[in-house]
């Protein structure tokens, strides 16, 4: 296109086309250089007590790209652990009749220099009956329930590879994925009623 304008005018549109993307790559290159993006720079611990009041507790998580860790524990806290990411966690929290929530999601402003990948390790009492709902775009994660009184679970994402962890306490367990490579550990003194469905993949089921 530069080529068949003749003259000054190609000249001068060819010049500050050149201009435009030696700048742009020279600009992000500084920016780049002044805020590295494979550095985590926001890090923080996440602590948030629990309602002695309330029958139990939900909990929900929605995350980008994330390492996510949570695991049952003896704590006073309802939820306690660290977070780690370019982008801030968001947090809701409230309580209605007889349960009190939490609500986690990295906020929705994206910089593209900016790490997407999230690591975030939760601990959960152990005492506190609890509702779960994980939500990720993509994830690696390993959900431990064996040591909480969670009644029910849904973890959903696009893709990811999961490693859980159940309890008899555990009565329902929903997860849902488009690309995924799911390992579920369950008590072996727990009858149990699957439902699976899939459009490509297997189903192994060595251990029932």
């Amino acid at each position: 296109v530069i080529r068949s304008y003749r003259g000054w005018f190609g000249k001068i549109f060819g010049l500050l086309l050149f201009l435009i993307v030696v700048g742009w790559f020279f600009t992000i290159g500084v920016y780049t250089s002044l805020n590295p993006s494979t550095q985590t720079k926001f890090w923080s611990y996440v602590s948030y007590p629990s309602a002695s009041w309330a029958q139990y507790s939900k909990l929900y998580l929605s995350t980008l790209v994330s390492d996510l860790t949570l695991m049952g524990k003896k704590t006073e806290n309802f939820l306690e652990g660290n977070y780690g990411s370019d982008r801030k966690l968001l947090v809701f929290s409230g309580a209605k009749e007889n349960y009190q929530y939490y609500s986690l999601q990295e906020e929705t402003n994206l910089n593209l220099l900016q790490n997407y990948y999230s690591i975030l390790s939760l601990g959960v009492t152990s005492t506190q009956p609890i509702y779960l709902y994980v939500k990720n775009l993509l994830a690696l994660q390993k959900i431990d329930l064996s040591n909480t009184l969670t009644t029910a679970a849904k973890i959903y994402a696009g893709g990811m590879i999961s490693d859980i962890v159940v309890d008899s306490s555990l009565k329902t367990l929903d997860v849902q994925s488009a690309l995924a490579d799911i390992t579920l550990h369950l008590p072996k003194d727990v009858g149990v009623k699957l439902t699976y469905k899939h459009l490509v993949g297997q189903l192994e089921l060595a251990d029932f």
